[in-house]
């Protein structure tokens, strides 16, 4: 961890800046103006990246949130019902197996 940078040398950031009428524009406590995010120059390079993406009408908001649940997907056997329930047969003696199998 650097230790050239310390709490105290970071600015007091808890109150605001004063704002008087000669100075209309919001500023850091440094004194130094805030970026503005509404100027010629930032929509221009904001439309120059838009074009170089090669998605351009990608969104999020279209895709659904990944962390919802999920609705249950059908499943479909591809075993006729006979050889379905021969396969839980199978399964259940080879599960009874094994639990028998290990208890001795």
């Amino acid at each position: 961890m650097s230790t050239d940078l310390t709490m105290s040398d970071l600015p007091d950031l808890s109150t605001p800046p004063i704002q008087t009428p000669q100075h209309q524009h919001q500023q850091t406590p440094a004194g130094k103006p805030l970026a503005s995010w509404n100027t010629p120059k930032f929509r221009e390079e904001y439309e120059n990246a838009r074009a170089r993406l090669q998605h351009g009408d990608f969104s999020c908001s279209a895709l659904p949130d990944p962390l919802a649940p999920r609705p249950a997907i059908a499943t479909h056997s591809r075993f006729d019902p006979q050889t379905e329930e021969r396969l839980k047969g199978v399964l259940r003696a080879a599960k009874e197996s094994v639990q028998g199998g290990g208890s001795s």
